[in-house]
């Protein structure tokens, strides 16, 4: 894993340690969003892929009582295909928040 792609410990998310570097507040230091700062209704665009997402709920997942967030995507056709993914996935570096007034929506990429 390269030293600019830092993922936290599931356990310590409370506390921001990163797993890569181990600082504290690593949201901080490194820009990435601790669970705290996901906001419902808030916009965020996937790094890899370009996609921008709006952020429905956060909730449990029944089978490991592990936060998750549910979001939707923003797409052209009006398609909005609604995702689940743990929380500490979301805040790993795969998303950053956006201000939906700049970003334009984006094409569904399967068929």
């Amino acid at each position: 894993m390269s030293a600019d792609r830092h993922q936290y410990v599931p356990d310590a998310m409370a506390m921001g340690d990163c797993r890569v570097c181990g600082h504290v507040e690593a949201s901080e230091r490194h820009g990435l969003m601790t669970p705290d700062e996901v906001s419902i209704g808030g916009y965020y665009r996937h790094k890899k892929t370009g996609g921008t997402y709006q952020v429905l709920m956060i909730a449990t997942m029944e089978a490991t009582m592990m936060p998750v967030v549910i979001y939707s995507a923003r797409q052209k056709n009006g398609a909005t295909p609604n995702w689940v993914r743990p929380i500490d996935e979301f805040c790993d570096g795969r998303f950053e928040p956006v201000d939906m007034a700049t970003v334009p929506l984006t094409k569904l990429s399967r068929t």
